[in-house]
């Protein structure tokens, strides 16, 4: 099973980029859980610099924007072996 993690500063500014990745692992049918982290000291131990940001499997996948839903889906796929 697959951990997604969204960082961003607040909800709102995750909010896109965790609905689109729910969306992306629900069309591939991924095994996976899926989370948003707002804290500051979290974020910071990613190595994130900048949010929104996406972690999957304690990798950072994507930093400082929201990809589009085709990019997302084969980010997924990738790391699942897909």
């Amino acid at each position: 099973m697959k951990e997604l993690i969204v960082l961003a500063k607040n909800e709102e500014q995750g909010k896109d980029l965790y609905e689109g990745t729910k969306a992306a692992a629900d069309e591939l049918k991924a095994a996976y859980t899926l989370r948003m982290e707002t804290d500051a000291t979290e974020i910071m131990m990613h190595g994130v610099t900048l949010t929104p940001a996406l972690v999957i499997d304690d990798a950072v996948r994507v930093m400082g924007r929201v990809p589009e839903h085709d990019e997302l889906v084969s980010i997924i796929d990738m790391v699942q072996g897909g």
